[in-house]
């Protein structure tokens, strides 16, 4: 059975990535198509991005926040063409991984939620999003998030040793922090303040410093200036960057990263993900629903992205340093919700 992706968003944006990563291993012949404008993709096995998916007879509809809406009261062109891709072929559709954001509402989520009933299976990775869709009469299936089936990057690792070692970091030393600007969609506010406020407290205990660029897509969807911020008032603080791999894939080595430091402090959500993925627990900073879901569902300690980094806050990140986790169950979860979903579309 050929997949074709749709909605696909960047491969710029690692934690993106690795989703798309994740369906296409997950797929029946390990390879799934999609259509996507970018001047300098990164590479990820297993993705065509050259061929139409005309071809295909299946359609995966990947996970993430694509549905935000930033007009309240209408709908933006972006959200439109969105739910147009999943109006095309309904009985041959699976929505997969999504989480419906809270910038989603009014006619937008109407018009979303009478999309979902149409198509043959809808997987959702947060317990608010399922509750939402339930209410509207949506038969969504509660999953985990679609980069939860990829297993950790071990043979990522010497790219990932010499990254921060190119950085002037020792990974069993380093607090690793996810970086992400803030977003208007998302309503929140102080986050620059507050990591600096942590990059500062974590130095001063003895830490080392690593700044995580995750996402260099656009100027709304990058880390590079944020880091550059946080540098300028910690002088200690040293970045890493994923992009700068010539060989392997930048989402697997950014992966083998995560699992090598040993704080990460996670703000974007796939920072949180795939730390989990190579067996060890991140301390989250959550902005939205899905941040929260993973705090509640799984035990995990966090904070709202914004708050006061006060000395509670910092004693419960060098805590998370030691905290191991099972990936094992929620990946099972992922790969049994996707394999009925296949069969779904394909009856």
């Amino acid at each position: 059975m050929s997949i074709g992706l749709l909605n696909l968003y960047s491969t710029r944006n690692l934690g993106d990535a690795a989703i798309y990563a994740a369906l296409a291993r997950m797929s029946p012949d390990g390879r799934v198509s999609g259509h996507l404008h970018e001047s300098s993709g990164t590479r990820i096995d297993g993705l065509d991005l050259t061929r139409s998916t005309a071809h295909c007879q299946a359609f995966v509809s990947v996970g993430g926040d694509i549905f935000n809406n930033a007009r309240p009261n209408f709908v933006t062109r972006r959200f439109l063409s969105n739910v147009k891709a999943l109006r095309a072929r309904p009985d041959a559709t699976m929505l997969f991984g999504q989480s419906i954001p809270r910038s989603c509402r009014g006619p937008a989520f109407l018009y979303l939620a009478s999309t979902l009933k149409k198509l043959s299976k809808v997987v959702v990775r947060d317990v608010e999003s399922h509750k939402r869709l339930t209410a509207a009469g949506v038969k969504a299936v509660l999953s985990y998030d679609t980069a939860f089936a990829l297993e950790a990057q071990e043979q990522a690792q010497p790219i990932a040793r010499r990254l921060f070692e190119e950085a002037g970091l020792q990974p069993e030393r380093t607090a690793l922090i996810s970086l992400r600007n803030q977003s208007k969609l998302y309503g929140e506010t102080e986050g620059d303040r507050q990591l600096t406020e942590i990059a500062q407290s974590l130095a001063a205990r003895g830490h080392q410093i690593g700044l995580l660029v995750q996402a260099d897509g656009d100027a709304a969807d990058t880390d590079r200036a944020l880091a550059k911020h946080i540098s300028s008032h910690v002088p200690a603080a040293r970045i890493i960057d994923p992009f700068k791999v010539t060989e392997g894939e930048p989402w697997s080595v950014m992966t083998a990263v995560l699992g090598l430091a040993n704080i990460v402090v996670a703000v974007r959500y796939h920072a949180a993900i795939l730390r989990m993925v190579e067996g060890r627990l991140p301390f989250v900073l959550h902005y939205s629903n899905k941040g929260a879901d993973l705090c509640q569902r799984l035990d995990i300690n966090g904070a709202r992205f914004g708050e006061n980094a006060g000395s509670d806050l910092i004693a419960a990140i060098e805590r998370s340093a030691a905290s191991p986790f099972d990936a094992r169950p929620l990946r099972a979860d992922v790969k049994a919700s996707f394999s009925e979903g296949l069969k779904a579309i394909a009856a």
